[in-house]
């Protein structure tokens, strides 16, 4: 992210040192700082955000995915957890960068079972949750199936895996006749064939 010729004001940039070692390596780390963002999932645990206010910050947050993407690069891990709100503009940011990798990168998928795009799943356990992950090179329909999973949490009953047990946790919100157009985009966003699933500007423009 810092060798870019630009910056997003989607993305937090923590702060970073260099310096060199006694044998004139070239060292550096980051300065573990508190971020004065509040995580989405905080936000409705608190229930301190509307439903339209959630939708605005998950589009903000996939305006920091396109900026990676123009630059190669793809992140993964999307869930709310790992979606903030910056507490001075209000704005969505992307703050968590240990999915992010070089676009065309072949490895490890690095995402919570919940979110493993199904494409991807090798093994289930007797719970039906993900054991066995293929190794991948990241996409956005990925992205997308992940985002989709987080915004059908907002009204549907889900499953959470606690100490080998499945925990229902309740929708944040309910159901609303006038807004079933989104809620079969978001089915659209998590259809098992990658290929049906909209792109991440299709999903921008959705929720915008």
């Amino acid at each position: 992210l810092y060798e870019l010729p630009e910056r997003s004001s989607y993305l937090r940039y923590p702060a970073m040192f260099k310096d060199v070692d006694s044998l004139g390596e070239e060292t550096g780390g980051l300065i573990r700082t508190e971020l004065d963002i509040m995580t989405v999932a905080e936000g409705l645990e608190k229930r301190a955000l509307s439903l339209p206010r959630v939708l605005l910050v998950v589009a903000d947050t996939i305006r920091g995915l396109l900026f990676l993407e123009r630059h190669h690069l793809r992140l993964s891990d999307l869930d709310f957890s790992n979606m903030g709100i910056d507490l001075e503009t209000g704005r969505g940011t992307l703050f968590d960068y240990d999915g992010l990798v070089i676009d065309g990168t072949f490895g490890p998928y690095p995402v919570k079972p919940a979110y493993t795009p199904p494409e991807l799943v090798l093994e289930v356990d007797g719970l039906g949750m993900p054991i066995g992950v293929s190794a991948a090179i990241m996409n956005e329909k990925h992205a997308v199936y992940e985002i989709g999973v987080s915004l059908s949490r907002l009204w549907e009953p889900y499953f959470v895996k606690s100490r080998g047990s499945l925990v229902q946790r309740p929708a944040y919100f309910m159901k609303r006749e006038d807004q079933a157009a989104l809620y079969a985009f978001v089915r659209r966003m998590k259809n098992k064939d990658p290929l049906k699933r909209p792109t991440l500007l299709e999903v921008l423009e959705e929720l915008d």
